[in-house]
């Protein structure tokens, strides 16, 4: 009789357990629903640099130009290095569009150029060999 009264015990405690586990993950799938974190370039703190006088700032990134303190002009873009796994990192100037993606870019005495190719891809490409390059610096959270 105790060996019966043990199994007992033991199956009564394993059912309790599982009520237990089932009635937890019931109760957490019918809780709100997780709100995934959105973020806009304007969360980021970027260098920005003037074009004419290359004046720096550090401010949120986001569409330029922005109005250079220093020579008044409207000349100031955001900027980041770019690496190119044979030349090494350069700094490319970014263009925005209004809703914060990457529109267009250029080197320093370049031209404007698509930052993203039709199949959605980067589209920045070494000046000396075209290689494909790749962000050399990390994004700066902004701290509000």
């Amino acid at each position: 009789m105790d060996n019966q009264k043990r199994n007992i015990i033991i199956l009564a405690l394993c059912l309790t357990a599982l009520v237990v586990v089932l009635g937890y993950q019931w109760r957490s799938s019918s809780s709100e629903p997780v709100v995934p974190v959105t973020r806009t370039i304007r969360d980021f703190i970027a260098t920005w640099q003037c074009l004419s006088c290359e004046h720096r700032l550090e401010d949120r990134a986001g569409p330029g130009p922005l109005h250079c303190p220093k020579c008044n002009k409207d000349e100031m873009y955001v900027t980041a290095k770019w690496s190119c796994p044979q030349h090494g990192a350069k700094p490319i100037f970014l263009q925005y569009n209004d809703r914060g993606r990457p529109s267009e870019f250029r080197f320093k005495n370049g031209t404007w150029t698509p930052a993203m190719t039709p199949e959605g891809g980067w589209n920045i490409g070494c000046p000396q060999c075209r290689s494909p390059m790749t962000p050399a610096e990390a994004l700066r959270p902004a701290e509000d």
